[in-house]
């Protein structure tokens, strides 16, 4: 499976960043995806794109008719 690396390095960011556990990272990416409706590989490169500077990371934005406020927080 060529996305796993890309979802660990994901899951590396918010370790890093919000300084919570591997499985809370886990559990983070997942429901930013379910809320969104994107898939998780998705959500992991764009949250990698937004970390090396290339685009913001908010999935939500580009999901046309996704409610806005899911309480999912940015990173």
């Amino acid at each position: 499976m060529e996305s796993r690396p890309r979802i660990d390095m994901a899951r590396r960011i918010l370790i890093t960043q919000l300084g919570c556990s591997v499985e809370e990272s886990w559990e983070i990416l997942v429901e930013v995806s379910q809320r969104s409706n994107i898939r998780l590989r998705v959500v992991a490169e764009r949250m990698m794109a937004a970390v090396v500077g290339k685009e913001p990371f908010c999935c939500l934005s580009t999901s046309p008719g996704t409610p806005k406020n899911t309480g999912v927080r940015t990173v």
